[in-house]
């Protein structure tokens, strides 16, 4: 028996010697919507990185044969491989037909460019042209906007003769010839222009590019983008009406006063929904220290509507509504929309403000839409488990695009016998999640598993779950694999035991084993919970009545066979 147990080993390592000296390749796919666009007539291209990944616009053609509007190319590329990317809109040699993402979850590096990490198996990425969609739809953009640039040249002692532009990619092209003007002789120059929707680079400068703002990537980060070794300012140009920006210095995000730009903004909550007793709701973040009832809101016409107006400077912040100086207050930690991020096991709605006023859309206590959407809310019960993880952990933990990552904001608990389980409310609709343990101290890593049970996306291999009008008890899986544990047959004293199916989901399972006449079933705590006697070396048995959990097989004579797992 040792004597075979060698060979097997020195077999195993010759084929593994023998399969490192191949280099081994995978393929990776991209479909890219072009829904939003005008498709050029040379095509759509992947370009960038470099002549070391996809080179210059025109070089990897891709095809909508189907012409469902999609664009497609597969290559074939090495294990490890990793490269920069973009899509183009045709064949340009100057890179103007290049999608813009800047200012989006997926612009990476100093071109604004997308990521392909390190490839370890074969990848297929949907997404949406000048978008960072990750399911391949498109978001609907609105039509072109008028966007009205206001700078201040007070402090530049412009000569007679001297005359102030604004120029970036769609305004000219960078060509320094859209003009702005000073009617009254104020020293505030202006102009309006005519712009796409998506976050869009600009700069304000003196005589044709004569004298250009110098703007810190560091000094300016609240205002700018930098790619590469330009730092422009950025402008989002969303919604349905004109844009008006605020006045600002010449060379500055702030006006010459030495005040940063603010916007007024409107919030408002429905709470005609909450069961909890309250008196008056307020406005809880970051932009008030949390304070309490310092911004109460009101219900003029008692409609069960609740807001409040604030004026707040430009940036970004965190937020949520409560009640009676946080007597009550929403719990956002699992809920879809995507209103929301959880920072250091906190989840809060998020807010970015521009230098426009602005009314927040109505949302619904504790929620991210309206209240009476219908979004339905279904109970999901995940299980995984740890009996076969080698690395020290804890806790067991769930994070996924239902709790934006979070870390440790939705720990499993322990069933018993290394299983661990959760149950969440969900709405729904699509989902990707992995387990984790310790708020990311260990992690899945699922890029070569297989069975269907996962997806990656730009690089990012995680599991997926469908969820639609009906509560879900996911079946258990092993850590890091899409089945449950597997335990091997193992071998007793030149006789066998086979136990299948194991896991069980059925109630049903057969034993094979010629070692004695009868198996005996026990429990983690060592108590026999069933006797099985075996006819001609086989038996059927029925082990509905056993709870979910992991089981130990005896045989009459004590030796220790397998394991046993039952999962209902």
């Amino acid at each position: 028996m040792k004597m075979k147990k060698i060979y097997t080993l020195l077999v195993v390592v010759a084929c593994v010697a023998t399969q490192n000296l191949i280099a081994q390749t995978h393929s990776v796919t991209w479909n890219v919507n072009m829904a939003n666009e005008t498709v050029a007539d040379t095509g759509v291209y992947l370009a960038g990185g470099g002549e070391d990944c996809f080179g210059n616009p025109g070089e990897n053609a891709m095809n909508d044969d189907d012409d469902d509007g999609i664009w497609s190319l597969t290559m074939e590329v090495e294990e490890g491989f990793s490269c920069s990317y973009t899509f183009t809109n045709g064949a340009c040699a100057d890179w103007s037909c290049k999608e813009n993402i800047a200012g989006q979850s997926c612009a990476t590096g100093e071109f604004n460019d997308r990521f392909l990490d390190a490839v370890t198996g074969d990848v297929v990425i949907n997404t949406c042209f000048a978008q960072c969609t990750t399911d391949g739809t498109c978001a609907e953009v609105g039509g072109p906007l008028e966007v009205t640039f206001r700078v201040d040249m007070t402090q530049q002692g412009l000569a007679p003769g001297d005359i102030v532009y604004c120029s970036g990619a769609v305004i000219d092209n960078w060509d320094g010839s859209n003009a702005m003007t000073d009617e009254d002789m104020d020293n505030i120059w202006e102009v309006t222009a005519s712009m796409p929707q998506g976050v869009q680079e600009y700069k304000f400068h003196i005589n044709q590019w004569a004298t250009a703002e110098d703007l810190s990537p560091e000094d300016d980060a609240d205002c700018t983008l930098t790619t590469g070794e330009f730092t422009n300012r950025i402008v989002d140009v969303s919604g349905n009406e004109p844009i008006v920006q605020d006045i600002v210095c010449f060379g500055e995000c702030i006006s010459c006063s030495g005040e940063t730009p603010t916007a007024m903004v409107t919030f408002s909550v429905d709470m005609t929904e909450v069961t909890d007793v309250f008196i008056a709701p307020e406005l809880n973040g970051t932009f008030n220290g949390w304070c309490g009832s310092c911004n109460p809101l009101t219900d003029a016409d008692e409609n069960g509507i609740w807001e409040t107006t604030l004026e707040l400077e430009v940036g970004s912040y965190e937020y949520k509504f409560s009640a009676d100086d946080f007597g009550i207050q929403e719990e956002l930690a699992g809920i879809a929309g995507g209103c929301t991020i959880t920072t250091d096991g906190f989840t809060n709605r998020t807010l970015t403000v521009s230098a426009t006023d602005v009314i927040l859309d109505t949302v619904c206590w504790q929620s991210c839409f309206e209240c009476g959407n219908n979004v339905t809310n279904q109970m999901v019960t995940f299980k995984v488990d740890m009996s076969q993880v080698t690395d020290a952990y804890t806790a067991p933990e769930l994070n996924g695009t239902f709790n934006g990552w979070c870390g440790n904001c939705n720990p499993l608990t322990d069933a018993g016998d290394g299983m661990w389980e959760l149950t969440l409310e969900l709405e729904s609709g699509s989902y990707e999640y992995k387990y984790s343990a310790d708020n990311w101290g260990i992690q899945e890593d699922l890029a070569e598993v297989t069975g269907g049970c996962t997806l990656t996306t730009d690089g990012f291999t995680n599991r997926t779950l469908e969820v639609e009008n009906e509560d879900i008890v996911i079946d258990v899986v092993c850590w890091m694999s899409c089945e449950a544990c597997v335990v091997s047959v193992l071998e007793i004293e030149n006789s066998e035991v086979n136990v299948y199916p194991n896991p069980s989901n059925s109630g049903e399972i057969t034993i094979e084993y010629t070692g004695s006449s009868e198996v005996i079933i026990i429990n983690t705590l060592g108590e026999e919970v069933s006797r099985i006697s075996l006819e001609n070396g086989s038996v059927s048995a029925d082990i509905s009545h056993l709870n979910s959990g992991i089981y130990f097989i005896k045989d009459d004579l004590g030796n220790n066979l397998t394991e046993l797992i039952v999962i209902k």
